[in-house]
Order: structure tokens, then C-alpha cells, then sequence
């Protein structure tokens, strides 16, 4: 299968970066296409998201402005440690999928065990704003497992933008807010299968812990949800 995902990415490479024999991407202007297939296209790669973010830095250590990460189409982005930003715009964009053809799903972003069959809680730390488009955002992990709010938002007066997003799977929510000041914009996603087998208060769209300046909710899906598309609780 992963050949076949191969053979129909026509990427137009500028650059090439390896770090070490797992991360790869592709720089387009302030674009990265981030590869997640091993060279030869013979296996999935771990992290590669997480380690092209932590090492996108200049010679002083420096982010770069305006940096996209774009994800490829019917791409697999495993994660084994959490993504976090501090202070900085974290965008990822992925390539919008095709619903005619099942090989080109848009990208999706999934945790997945480290070699010493460990998981990580979290699939991003958000310390900063954040840009999130056109994947897929699996809550269940590649073992089976299902964490708590996987999106951890913390950014005082933060703007954090979902949009054509996919969340799929999850016993209590995927993301949880809790940013005093946030501006929220959730548009045209897509929720589905979120369902707790262990209480009645699992199962919600997504959640805000903290009084929020902005929330925008348009044009989204919600499909078998156990509890509610959206929970405000202890903030207004």
C-alpha cells in the first residue's frame, strides 16, 4: 500500500533536509512539505512532523516567520512526542483529499508507541496560535488507545483557527481550551464517533475551560456524539 502512496505524490522538490534517517521536507518559500514515507517509499515514518518543527529554526535558534507546514495528500503522520509552540504561530495545512478516490484521503495525524512501547498523552501542546487545516485528526492511537484532549491549548489571547478538519474517535473530546481571551474560529470540520463507554459526560465536540473573547462556530458536522458538540464549563 505504501508504494501505491508513493508512486501518485508528484511533489516538485526545491530542497531536501534529512535529519538523521527519519524526518524529510521539501521547502517551498516559506513552505515545508513534510514527507512521510522513507526514501525508498518502503515503510511510514515516525515523527517526522514533530522533528521538521523542532529543527526549523535559523543558525541562532531562531522560528521563521510565516512558516506553513503542508501535509500531503493520503499522507500517514505518525506521532510519537508531543508538538508544542511557544510564543509562535504553529500553521499546518494539509493538501485538501479527493472524496472520489479512497487513496487520496486528506493527511492524517495519529499518536503512535516510541520503540519502548510507551505513548505519549499528547499529540500537540499549544503555547501559542495555532493554524489547523485540512487533515485528519485520529484520537485513537495505532494501538488502540484513546487519550484525553490531545489538544491542549494554553495561550492567554491566543487565535486558534480548525478549519476542514476531520476529528475522529474519542471517549471524552479531542481538544480542550484553556485560554482566557481566545479567539476561536471552527469551521467547515467535520466530528464523528465520539462516544465514552465509562461516563455520560464524554463524547463532546470540544470544550472551553476559560473565558473565551471569540468563538465561531460555522458550517460543521457532528456525527454520534455522546454528549454535546460543545461544552462551555467554568468560563463564559
Amino acid at each position: 500500500m505504501n508504494k501505491i502512496y508513493k508512486s501518485m505524490l508528484t511533489l516538485s522538490w526545491v530542497g531536501m533536509i534529512v535529519f538523521g534517517a527519519t524526518s524529510v521536507f521539501a521547502q517551498q518559500g516559506d513552505t515545508l512539505v513534510v514527507e512521510w514515507l522513507t526514501e525508498d517509499g518502503s515503510d511510514v515514518l515516525k515523527n517526522s512532523l514533530y522533528e521538521t518543527i523542532i529543527a526549523d529554526t535559523n543558525e541562532a535558534g531562531e522560528r521563521f516567520e510565516n512558516r506553513v507546514y503542508k501535509l500531503q495528500q493520503g499522507g500517514f503522520y505518525y506521532i510519537q512526542e508531543a508538538i508544542q509552540n511557544d510564543g509562535w504561530h504553529l500553521n499546518i495545512v494539509g493538501e485538501k483529499g479527493d472524496p472520489s478516490d479512497p487513496f487520496k484521503n486528506p493527511p492524517m495525524l495519529q499518536i503512535t508507541s516510541r520503540e519502548d512501547a510507551t505513548v505519549t498523552g499528547k499529540m500537540f501542546n499549544i503555547r501559542g496560535d495555532l493554524t489547523l487545516k485540512n487533515v485528519i485528526l485520529n484520537g485513537k492511537t495505532t494501538d488502540g488507545g484513546l487519550q484525553y484532549e490531545i489538544v491542549d491549548v494554553r495561550y492567554d489571547n491566543g487565535r486558534f483557527i480548525f478549519d476542514n478538519v476531520i476529528f475522529e474517535y474519542s471517549q471524552w473530546g479531542l481538544i480542550g481550551f484553556y485560554s482566557p481571551g481566545a479567539d476561536i474560529f471552527y469551521t467547515n470540520n467535520t466530528v464523528r464517533n465520539f462516544l465514552s463507554e465509562t461516563q455520560p459526560w464524554g463524547g463532546r465536540g470540544f470544550s472551553v475551560w476559560a473565558d473565551a473573547d471569540t468563538i465561531w462556530a460555522e458550517n460543521n458536522s457532528f456525527v454520534n456524539i455522546g454528549f454535546t458538540v460543545m461544552q462551555v464549563e467554568g468560563a463564559s
